[in-house]
């Protein structure tokens, strides 16, 4: 299934939130970040169905907007479970980061828990895949040739792991780990821009970003 993916970009630390639609004109937000009312715009603009927010993790950056999103357009939000608590604290976190900027994080008693494996909805088929190390419940989500990676890898680097719940050594782990991903599939990541080709070979060094 051919999917559309369509990059927004989120201050204060340019995260990456994406909207994918997929050939039955549903879509699915991975990581909207805090730019709710350009995602609903671009939604409507589309004339597309929205089904589920899922996010790659719970860090205060990749779900600032989600609230407005899940009140909006009343769909599930999956994330692990392993970052629930790190979601509990996105308003706090967020007070350090910035005071100009609106934090709409949603609450947990709204997520519904993104467990490996397969995850079918609507004509989406997605392969979650757990893999802790930038935060402890991180998570890759695939689509047929599309994988959408969080803060686990940035284009020829990996996540930083001095953030909360993080842990160099389990991201060490999960990075050896990975599967052998086909030459054509295309990796957003939830920070700079996506890139395309088979990870096998990468070897992180250095801290990540």
């Amino acid at each position: 299934m051919k999917l559309t993916v369509k990059r927004f970009q989120n201050a204060p630390f340019s995260e990456n939130g994406y909207v994918a639609i997929n050939e039955s004109d549903e879509c699915v937000i991975i990581d909207p970040g805090g730019s709710y009312d350009d995602v609903l715009a671009y939604i409507k603009d589309r004339h597309c169905q929205p089904i589920a927010i899922l996010l790659t993790h719970g860090h205060c950056d990749h779900v600032a907007g989600v609230g407005p999103l899940h009140e909006n357009l009343q769909i599930p939000v999956y994330l692990h479970e392993r970052d629930y608590d790190i979601l509990e604290m996105g308003n706090v976190f967020w007070s350090f980061i910035t005071s100009d900027l609106p934090f709409h994080g949603p609450d947990k008693s709204i997520v519904v828990p993104l467990n490996p494996g397969l995850l079918e909805l609507g004509d989406f088929v997605f392969e979650v895949l757990h893999t802790p190390g930038h935060s402890p419940g991180s998570c890759l989500i695939c689509c047929e040739d599309v994988v959408f990676t969080g803060d686990t890898i940035l284009a020829n680097t990996f996540g930083r792991t001095d953030l909360v719940g993080g842990d160099r050594v389990e991201l060490m782990q999960t990075l050896s780990a990975l599967p052998l991903f086909p030459d054509n599939t295309v990796f957003f990541p939830g920070h700079g821009d996506s890139f395309l080709g088979d990870i096998s070979e990468f070897t992180p060094t250095g801290d990540g970003k």
